[in-house]
């Protein structure tokens, strides 16, 4: 649970950042015990086998999206959540991510609007 009542998942591999995932309570609770589990559970099995492939090559999910997409959707909802909870804690991660996405999805939105983006997000930590 983080300070921001909600579920952040955070991935480490030894010597590389971290990808930190946050799931909002308020939206799971909104969603109601079925929709909600299944709005859990969907993404985070899809990222899960994307973290370790070989892991849980065997488990059955749905993955509707490409890695990349799922990258760069995961670091839409960061940037979302970046705006909206005014933190830059989010920052490195969301490069990342959409770095990794842009080599599949194109650059036009890591490079035409991601810096203005970034740039409101950094001037938050300004503002406290």
């Amino acid at each position: 649970m983080n300070e921001q009542s909600g579920i952040s998942i955070v991935h480490v591999k030894k010597n590389q950042d971290a990808s930190i995932i946050n799931l909002s309570l308020n939206r799971l609770e909104a969603a109601g015990s079925n929709d909600g589990a299944i709005m859990l559970g969907k993404p985070l099995l899809a990222i899960l086998k994307m973290w370790h492939p070989e892991a849980l090559q065997d488990v059955p999910a749905e993955a509707p999206m490409s890695r990349a997409e799922i990258k760069a959707s995961v670091a839409q909802e960061l940037i979302g959540m970046s705006i909206s909870e005014r933190t830059d804690f989010y920052v490195s991660t969301i490069d990342k991510l959409l770095t990794e996405s842009s080599q599949e999805l194109g650059t036009d939105f890591l490079i035409n609007s991601w810096p203005v983006l970034r740039a409101r997000i950094e001037s938050f930590k300004t503002l406290d």
